[in-house]
């Protein structure tokens, strides 16, 4: 189990040996793919706490007046920016963590060397379109949930991948959209089945985190939220390293043609036509000599009066 854990699967995998694998990779590269999500709960709840705390206090008046509306306006005026910029920061840190544990999981696949910093350097390159693919995905799944909820689930099994090829096949949003979409396709309940799995053991988890910082640290609400941060951290690698597994999985039953990107997502070329031999120009006949002017025959070589060459023999 252990040797298959370190290469790219020959044939696709069912659910369970994806699970159990992802499992079995985890235990083996524990200190590799978890300190990226460690640091970046422990970063997420600091940075949380620090802008939070910027938030002025609000009381409720007894009676509903004017001024409580107005204050109330210059209230969500006052934390709006701090709690987008809550929003960017962790999304931004998320996708770095799940970029480097991507690419750890892959290069070891591939039998390369996978450490943090191979893994933080592509994470870094590729993070521009790791966070507009995001964005577009996050954005229609969301449409799709408000819009009876199946169309937002099948959003996010749709393009559950991308992820995977940005990092991997090291394509564009558009070219990255269509390829997680071709991966997946007629995969649906297999998809479903891996991330409704990991997201139940992940809300565990984090159940899990919430009672142990409430009953350890009660008077401190910043220990609290740490050891929560830390305890939900601890399954967060998974998912990233399961999906890359399912990636590698579905490839092997593509043929070579298949991965081949539709024409209007590849970049066009315009093959130029061949450029024609110069064709040399008939030689010039001088009709007068440039010495002496004296009128030339028309295949005259030499002049006849001065005898200079008029023309190449």
């Amino acid at each position: 189990m252990e040797k298959m854990a370190f290469r790219k699967p020959d044939r696709e995998l069912s659910v369970t040996e994806i699970l159990s694998l992802t499992f079995s990779f985890y235990a083996a590269k524990f200190d590799v793919v978890l300190v990226p999500f460690l640091f970046t709960s422990v970063f997420n709840v600091f940075i949380s706490y620090f802008l939070l705390r910027l938030v002025p206090v609000f009381e409720l008046p007894q009676n509903v007046t004017e001024e409580f509306f107005m204050r109330f306006l210059n209230y969500l005026a006052t934390i709006f920016p701090i709690i987008v910029a809550i929003i960017i920061i962790n999304w931004v840190i998320n996708t770095i963590a799940n970029g480097i544990a991507v690419k750890v999981s892959s290069e070891t696949f591939e039998g390369k060397p996978a450490t943090i910093k191979i893994g933080l350097n592509s994470a870094l390159s590729s993070l521009p379109t790791l966070l507009i693919t995001g964005s577009v995905v996050s954005i229609l799944t969301v449409l799709g949930l408000f819009f009876f909820i199946i169309p937002g689930i099948v959003v996010a099994l749709m393009f559950s991948l991308t992820v995977q090829v940005v990092m991997i096949e090291r394509l564009g949003v558009s070219a990255s959209l269509w390829r997680s979409r071709k991966l997946v396709a007629h995969r649906w309940l297999k998809i479903l089945t891996i991330l409704f799995s990991l997201a139940l053991l992940t809300i565990m988890t984090s159940i899990i985190g919430q009672i142990i910082g409430n009953s350890v640290t009660s008077l401190d609400v910043s220990m609290a939220l740490i050891i929560e941060g830390v305890v939900s951290s601890l399954v967060q690698p998974l998912q990233p390293i399961a999906l890359t597994f399912l990636y590698y999985s579905l490839r092997t039953r593509e043929k070579p043609s298949d991965q081949v990107l539709p024409p209007q997502l590849r970049v066009p070329f315009r093959q130029q036509p061949p450029s024609p031999f110069p064709q040399m120009p008939p030689f010039f006949q001088p009709k007068f000599c440039y010495k002496c002017g004296e009128r030339l025959p028309s295949d005259a070589l030499f002049c006849p009066r001065c005898g200079v060459q008029v023309k190449p023999g």
